[in-house]
């Protein structure tokens, strides 16, 4: 049965579960008019309560992109209960130490210094939403090389982005059909997302960016795929 308290004014309130009651434990001779000690059964009104046993569900889907020759964005699943993560990468046989893992808000980092022949080793853990130190096992070792990357995107996908260097905008295109487009800064930042719901072309709207190189990651029946843009 799991357990949660609620410190609030008048005393503590544990919920538990999955009878959804509370006892109200104030201080006896106060204005409350709940006596001392008293259980109360009312609905659930507070979503977020971990329940004993309850583990943080592992990162799932982390894959590489490509931004650069020394460069690249990894990227994973935004779990349900997920709230940010943990990533950590070094040489191959290596394993994720916790004062070097970097701590990230958005399910994504930005690698930057790569040797583009190295091997690494990465991992990637979650905190869940429910606790405050509760992490998930790490996913890893994924082994990661610069050099398998494409920053061209994957030859089974076949779609265009033009023009390039672009200015005011561009267009994705694509005859099997868009799922959808995200564009990324080359941090990582996603700075736009389009659904497509399966057309052969899609716009981009490029006004108010600044000059320089960005991240396209389109999705299609036939998969995933990423190109750099220029933006002049």
């Amino acid at each position: 049965m799991g357990y949660a308290e609620w410190h609030g004014q008048g005393g503590i309130i544990p919920f538990v579960y999955p009878v959804q009651t509370y006892r109200m434990k104030d201080t006896p001779g106060d204005d409350d008019p709940w006596i001392y000690g008293e259980q109360h059964t009312y609905p659930l009104l507070f979503p977020i309560l971990r329940l004993e046993g309850d583990t943080c569900p592992e990162v799932n889907n982390v894959s590489f992109i490509k931004a650069g020759n020394t460069a690249a964005i990894a990227q994973w699943d935004e779990g349900t209960n997920h709230r940010d993560w943990q990533f950590y990468i070094g040489p191959q046989g290596s394993l994720p130490n916790n004062s070097e893992a970097v701590t990230e808000r958005v399910p994504r980092h930005l690698l930057n210094g790569l040797s583009p022949t190295t091997h690494y080793d990465v991992y990637v853990r979650a905190r869940c939403m429910f606790a405050r130190d509760t992490w998930s096992p790490w996913t890893g070792p994924i082994d990661f090389c610069l050099s398998t990357l494409s920053i061209d995107g994957v030859e089974t996908v076949d779609w265009s982005l033009t023009p390039n260097p672009a200015h005011a905008i561009a267009t994705v295109q694509c005859s099997a059909g868009i799922m959808g487009v995200e564009m990324l800064s080359v941090k990582g930042e996603t700075l736009m997302r389009k659904d497509v719901a399966g057309e052969q072309a899609c716009t981009l709207d490029l006004t108010g960016l600044s000059k320089g190189i960005y991240i396209v990651q389109v999705t299609t029946p036939q998969g995933t795929a990423t190109h750099k843009l220029a933006v002049e």
